[in-house]
């Protein structure tokens, strides 16, 4: 019996360092993109910008960013244009409605499915806002979050922490979606990514 209790006490002790705090989670994920920008093959950044790169800016992780969420799936309904920062108009299907609460706030935000299966990520949902910290704190072009159809249920936590920048804070000759009206929210989100530089 005391062999017993032994194994379940380490188990429980190997199990409990092995699993990351949240907090811990959130900044092994930012490491992960600096690495990324930080090389030359996977970099978005310039030659200039990567010499002098030290680290993209993050707001400290805030578990109240981390939001339980309602969500409704929409009808299947006709494909339409976004606005990008060229002349390209980008095409998504609104997918769902979410609806949640930040800080007293009540927020709503449009879900979109491309209008085509990208290759290599079925499944793919993309959720673009603009919140009041954009233009100040944040990139003035709003900031995007990347979901999946099986993250998706009546109720779920959607976390503000993982939103990052469209590819055109950084360089110029992208071409990024510009959140709709529709998704951008009455409410500060100090949680994710930062303005570059």
């Amino acid at each position: 019996m005391r062999i017993i209790t032994l194994f379940i006490f380490l188990l429980t002790s190997i199990t409990s360092f092995s699993q990351l705090s949240y907090d811990e989670e959130i900044d092994k994920h930012r490491a992960e993109i600096n690495l990324e920008f930080r090389s030359d093959s996977t970099s978005i950044l310039t030659e200039e910008d990567r010499a002098d790169f030290s680290g993209l800016e993050f707001f400290a992780p805030d578990y109240a960013y981390n939001v339980e969420v309602r969500f409704k799936k929409l009808k299947k309904g006709e494909v339409i244009g976004f606005s990008t920062s060229t002349d390209r108009i980008a095409k998504y299907r609104p997918y769902g409605i979410l609806k949640f609460k930040i800080e007293g706030v009540k927020c709503k935000l449009t879900v979109y499915a491309p209008a085509r299966i990208i290759p290599g990520y079925p499944g793919y949902l993309f959720l673009p806002f603009k919140d009041f910290t954009n233009g100040q704190e944040t990139y003035g072009g709003g900031r995007y979050l990347d979901l999946k159809e099986s993250d998706i249920a009546k109720k779920f936590r959607l976390d503000f922490n993982l939103c990052y920048n469209p590819y055109c804070a950084y360089s110029e000759g992208f071409s990024c979606p510009v959140p709709p009206d529709e998704n951008h929210l009455a409410a500060e989100i100090k949680a994710g990514v930062k303005s570059f530089r």
